[in-house]
């Protein structure tokens, strides 16, 4: 159970960076 909730984090984590990378790209694109 342990083992599910740190797999968890780690795909909430990866999903987090995604949108950072995804925002990133495009507050870059807009200037």
């Amino acid at each position: 159970e342990h083992a599910l909730v740190e797999a968890d984090i780690g795909i909430q984590a990866e999903r987090v960076r995604g949108v950072n990378a995804s925002a990133q790209k495009f507050a870059t694109d807009g200037e």
